[in-house]
């Protein structure tokens, strides 16, 4: 993880940190940092979800005196300021830091774009007023307790939702058990544990007293994950792609179109999915809808603007449960494609997904399609294709708002060098 090397190890010599289960505070130059080992949903640049272990945060207290000689000095004690009174209006500003992905919680915000090197999705507190905390340590207490879902935590009807559509997904899935389960039982209010190896000494014995039985900490290994920068796709002139006419996706001007983008499938790729949706034929599995995702890279020709995604692997969401009208695919089903992908040791982007819509159907993004699509395949270099493997028709669509655009097939697996 890239980080400023000179701030970062002024941050971990700073002494002393105050520890509670899964959780570190450090302090440095009068901000306090905040990390987490607990568990809580992400979202990657590819829109889709995943549980991730580790947060770094940074905490900066607002209200306190600029006139204060500490603060000028930035000497401010960490006792003063872990004990600091706050009310509505001098709450401390919580951010994370470091290339994370960004957290996806109803509490916190989700930037569209990176700040720089890091993605600033910061806390917006859901009491409208005075909060029950009376200082700045008991009140990353609930931020970490509002992290991790615990009941009671997270408020609906609040005023400040950050991230609407993070509360929405939480108000559909918190009866279906996909929340964090680690069981990182966090302390009640002001049972910290002072440490230091420093052998720094406090003064005197400040508010914050360690608890009497070490062995109900449960400490946690701290474990804070990487992640890569945000995908987008790479300048690429494009080459001629020998495509198979008859295999052309049935492209329609009449509806909302671009001729900005376009999709190809590699005959690998294209195979797959054939296997998997029985194309040409009906069975008694493709008469109800069938998916997966669609693995490839993203590329934008400096000539003409245009970008073009090239599939090169398909995985088949084989636990999805489908009907003759609709698919549900699954947190299982999503683990299945993930190990899958991850089996296959690959570089390789998910670029999209594709479904079938069998029997007399027709190909097109119905509203649960473009829902589907616009939360976790949003990116303009993320596609869908919509198949029906009985008529032998597919079409292509791109971005959050499901535009269709162009789709071929190429006669090989032969690409340009720049997707290797």
């Amino acid at each position: 993880m890239e980080r400023n090397q000179e701030k970062q190890a002024a941050i971990q010599y700073s002494m002393p940190t105050i520890e509670v289960p899964a959780i570190n505070f450090m302090h440095c130059e009068g901000v306090i940092y905040v990390q987490m080992n607990i568990k809580s949903w992400i979202i990657y640049s590819s829109n889709y979800l995943q549980l991730c272990q580790g947060f770094f945060f940074e905490v900066k207290p607002r209200g306190i005196g600029q006139t204060r000689q500490e603060e000028r000095e930035k000497k401010t004690p960490f006792n003063f300021l872990l004990e600091y009174k706050i009310a509505g209006s001098t709450l401390p500003q919580i951010q994370l830091i470091g290339n994370f992905p960004i957290i996806f919680h109803p509490h916190f915000t989700q930037p569209k774009k990176p700040f720089g090197r890091w993605n600033r999705s910061k806390w917006i507190d859901y009491i409208d007023g005075e909060p029950p905390e009376k200082n700045i340590g008991s009140y990353i207490l609930r931020v970490a307790r509002s992290l991790k879902y615990e009941d009671g935590y997270i408020k609906l009807d609040a005023k400040n939702i950050a991230n609407r559509q993070a509360a929405e997904w939480y108000n559909s899935e918190r009866h279906n058990g996909r929340f964090p389960t680690d069981n990182v039982q966090l302390p009640s209010d002001k049972t910290f544990h002072i440490v230091s190896n420093r052998n720094v000494q406090s003064q005197k014995p400040h508010k914050f007293q360690p608890i009497q039985s070490q062995q109900s900490l449960r400490r946690v290994k701290f474990e804070v994950k990487e992640s890569k920068p945000p995908y987008s796709p790479a300048e690429k002139q494009k080459t001629d792609l020998p495509i198979v006419n008859n295999l052309n996706s049935d492209f329609r001007r009449e509806q909302d179109f671009s001729l900005g983008y376009e999709f190809y499938l590699t005959m690998n790729a294209f195979d797959v999915i054939q296997n998997h949706i029985s194309w040409g034929r009906k069975t008694s599995d493709n008469v109800v809808e069938q998916g997966g995702i669609i693995l490839g890279h993203a590329f934008r020709n400096p000539d003409t603007g245009v970008v073009y995604a090239i599939a090169e692997q398909s995985i088949p969401g084989r636990l999805a449960i489908g009907s003759a009208g609709y698919l549900e695919v699954t947190h299982e089903t999503w683990k299945e494609m993930l190990d899958d992908m991850d089996l296959l040791a690959t570089q390789l982007q998910v670029i999209g997904w594709y479904h079938t819509h069998p029997n007399n159907l027709d190909v097109f993004m119905s509203g649960t399609d473009r829902t589907t699509q616009k939360f976790l395949f949003g990116n303009d270099w993320q596609f869908a294709i919509v198949l029906n493997p009985h008529k032998q028709i597919w079409r292509a669509f791109y971005g959050a708002d499901s535009r269709e655009c162009r789709g071929y097939v190429l006669t090989s697996n032969t690409l340009p060098p720049a997707s290797s």
